[in-house]
């Protein structure tokens, strides 16, 4: 465990009454366990949250006594395959009241919402129990690349969030990237200079379409580690990003129903996952069977949300599950490069960025039921949109969100639709870019 200075250890050593220090412990001793050791600790926890999901969430009760499985008589992970799987669209259907757990505090449901990039976001609670273990796997990535705990960390988002409180060791810092635009390039170079950043987490899109832009003008940085993840990285923008900032550029996997799932080792053989935080699977889109070495659909088991649990939820992203181990020491299991959300970030003519990852059009998710947004080869935009209530008012409110991120230079297309037909893949992506 390494610290920028005594003054970062002695404040994390007894942070939460020391309950960071030993939870981070706990996280980088699990990195030391041989994989029998690691599997047997997923096995109990995962039976733990099997139980409390079916003695607590009236959902998984009825799921499971249809499915004829019975927690109490789950002996061997050999047997999860029997426990059926969970879609998002199921939990939504379902209604809070039947997918929220009973006897778990008020205080401990913090609402959240995945990003909606497969046509509507999902809207739940996570366990605020677990956010310091949460908070340390992140903590545990950034050490994993090189990074010492307190070095100045910018994490790039659309909407931070608000009332941070920014103390003496604070090193955290939410940077917006909405409505970046070209000229204020330079004030972001100037922060990450100010602040002495040293690693970035950012949508692969946006980094390279900043990457791109610094190439252009001659400007390089040196961090010592980028976070790449939310969406698919390509080797062309790993080697973009990696000149621009001078710095080793990490894949990851996460989401708003599993935060930091996996994430490179210095090798780049794969994603490493935990398997005491989750159980991942990847599964045949039809039959749901198991596949290892195989591509298929991500199924993921996140053991530390007791308030709203997803167990064998589908995510809808694709991968391959590796049964071979690196070469690098870690046991945690080994994943390929997850095949997620593809999005782009350009640059306009005018010199605006559009990273359609910022974008929310479900801020007015109460008056849409779908939304999609094509970049056409013109480079009009076109937004379908679903409407739910008077078409004509939804579509001035959806146009008035998104030319708040559009120059005038771009020709923007409202249109209503009557649904958003999947694509290939089965997804209902948000963002549509014709080639």
């Amino acid at each position: 465990m390494r610290f920028k200075s005594f003054l970062h250890y002695l404040h994390f050593r007894f942070k939460r009454k020391g309950d960071y220090w030993r939870t981070l412990l706990e996280q980088i001793s699990y990195e030391n366990m041989p994989l029998e050791e690691l599997r047997r600790i997923q096995f109990e926890k995962t039976k733990r949250l099997l139980i409390h999901a079916y003695e607590n969430v009236p959902f998984y009760r009825k799921k499971f006594d249809a499915a004829g499985f019975n927690p109490y008589k789950f002996k061997s992970m050999k047997q999860y395959s029997s426990v059926p799987v969970t879609t998002k669209e199921e939990l939504r259907n379902a209604g809070h009241e039947q997918t929220k757990a009973k006897g778990i505090p008020a205080d401990r449901f913090v609402s959240d919402k995945t990003a909606g990039s497969t046509g509507k976001p999902l809207f739940f609670f996570k366990d605020s129990a677990f956010e310091v273990s949460e908070a340390c796997a992140l903590l545990r990535e950034h050490l994993r690349a090189g990074v010492s705990i307190g070095d100045p960390c910018v994490i790039l988002r659309g909407n931070p969030p608000k009332g941070l409180k920014q103390g003496l060791f604070h090193s955290t810092y939410f940077y917006s990237t909405k409505k970046f635009e070209e000229e204020k390039l330079l004030d972001f170079l100037s922060f990450l200079k100010q602040k002495r950043i040293q690693i970035i987490d950012g949508f692969p899109s946006f980094l390279a379409a900043v990457a791109k832009k610094m190439r252009e003008k001659g400007v390089k940085l040196k961090t010592k580690a980028i976070l790449a993840g939310g969406e698919m990285l390509f080797p062309e923008q790993r080697k973009l990003i990696q000149e621009a900032f001078s710095s080793e550029v990490f894949d990851r996997y996460g989401a708003a129903e599993g935060m930091g799932i996996a994430m490179e080792c210095n090798l780049h053989n794969g994603l490493h996952y935990d398997p005491t935080r989750f159980v991942v699977e990847v599964l045949d889109e039809k039959s749901h069977e198991t596949l290892v070495d195989k591509e298929g659909v991500v199924c993921l088991t996140n053991l530390e949300n007791y308030a709203m649990p997803f167990i064998r939820y589908l995510m809808n992203d694709r991968a391959v599950l590796h049964s071979g181990r690196c070469s690098c020491g870690l046991e945690f299991p080994l994943m390929s490069s997850v095949k997620g959300r593809v999005l782009d970030a350009l640059w306009t003519r005018s010199g605006k960025l559009l990273d359609f990852n910022m974008l929310d059009p479900y801020e007015h998710y109460d008056m849409l039921d779908g939304f999609q947004m094509v970049l056409r080869k013109d480079g009009t935009i076109e937004a379908r949109i679903v409407p739910l209530g008077n078409p004509e008012q939804v579509k001035r409110a959806v146009e008035k969100e998104l030319r708040e991120y559009l120059d005038s230079s771009i020709k923007l297309l409202v249109k209503a639709v009557d649904s958003i037909p999947p694509d290939r893949t089965g997804k209902r992506p948000c963002v549509v870019v014709e080639r």
